[in-house]
């Protein structure tokens, strides 16, 4: 009888340590995939936080350029700082690169698409400005000492040491001292070609939910509904003060406060935007749309990438005026920029 007993135990023993072994295996195997998950979390987390370090770090040399640059613009220290905040600049760029959002967001920016919708709204602003009979606004200050540039959509850039061209779709690196928001705009283009503008001074809304308000909106007055809509464009207008900006093309850093007979920070227009196609039922997004004011809170004290748009100003460093109105809410507000060029946040939320 113990025997007997003394086998079954030993039987059910087994059992259970195979039990115990098939769950460690199936145990281990679900770790497997969760650390992959957690890795992935992981590496994306270093990521970013390696990005906040750079950010921080170029925060404060910048910081510091300004300081020995007021109290002796002759300090040997300057160039150093200067190149330091280049080699910072580039490293942060390297890693922002490498993000896949990044990738799709410049893939969109290029496309035939994109150019053809960025286009078309130009169109339309200039015919509404001409069908409103609205003069063109006042220059605020002019620059006598300036040469002009042969090539209209040319910006010259420059403090006392050296100067860059700018030219559309050129990537800049801007250092934004302060920004304010202005408002935002939005533009819709049917399949037949119409095309219907808004404008709310001063108001955000995420995109989603502007874009619902646009739709319900034209769907009540004018029975037009997604079906019939090629896309529903919408813009977030940042002005940016600015006081150096770094040219990918050159590698240049040009200090925008010292410009000869000019001197201070320079006004910038800069803007997020997002973009809903209603036949594929898809959202794009470039800058930081879901940021209040399209990122204006976030992108002060910090070195952030612009692409340079349409030159919708006079040549630098002139300031200057333009108008953006909505025909629809009989909206609009004013922006203002020392570069020739409007500049859109090359970034991804």
């Amino acid at each position: 009888m113990k025997l007997w007993c003394k086998g079954i135990f030993k039987i059910f023993a087994l059992v259970a340590m195979l039990c115990v072994v098939g769950s460690v295996s199936a145990t281990s195997t679900l770790s497997d995939k969760d650390m992959v998950v957690n890795i992935n979390k992981s590496n994306k987390l270093e990521y970013n936080v390696e990005i906040e370090k750079i950010n921080k770090e170029l925060a404060d040399t910048t910081k510091k350029l300004k300081e020995i640059e007021s109290k002796n613009p002759k300090d040997k220290r300057i160039l150093q700082y200067k190149e330091k905040i280049i080699r910072l600049i580039k490293k942060r760029h390297e890693l922002i690169t490498k993000n896949p959002k990044y990738i799709n967001m410049l893939e969109y920016i290029n496309s035939e698409e994109y150019q053809k919708m960025s286009w078309e709204i130009e169109d339309y602003n200039k015919k509404m400005i001409r069908t409103c009979k609205i003069q063109e606004l006042p220059q605020i200050d002019t620059i006598k000492s300036e040469k002009t540039v042969k090539n209209s959509d040319t910006d010259k850039i420059y403090d006392n040491t050296y100067y860059i061209y700018v030219n559309k779709k050129d990537l800049l690196c801007y250092y934004i001292d302060d920004a304010y928001y202005v408002g935002y705009g939005a533009w819709v283009k049917l399949n037949n070609g119409k095309v219907y503008s808004f404008a709310w001074s001063g108001e955000y809304k995420k995109p989603e939910s502007a874009c619902n308000w646009i739709l319900n909106y034209l769907r009540n007055k004018y029975h037009i509904y997604p079906k019939d809509i090629n896309y529903v464009h919408i813009k977030y207008f940042i002005q940016g003060k600015t006081s150096l900006v770094y040219s990918y093309k050159y590698r240049k850093l040009i200090l925008m406060y010292k410009t000869p007979n000019y001197p201070g920070n320079k006004i910038i227009e800069l803007w997020s935007e997002a973009t809903y196609y209603p036949n594929k039922d898809k959202w794009k997004y470039v800058g930081y749309p879901h940021f209040y004011g399209g990122g204006v809170n976030l992108i002060k004290n910090t070195w952030r990438d612009a692409r340079a748009g349409f030159a919708f100003y006079r040549k630098y460093p002139h300031l200057w005026f333009r108008w953006v109105g909505g025909w629809e809410t009989y909206d609009g507000f004013l922006l203002k920029s020392n570069t020739l060029h409007q500049h859109l946040i090359a970034e991804y939320e």
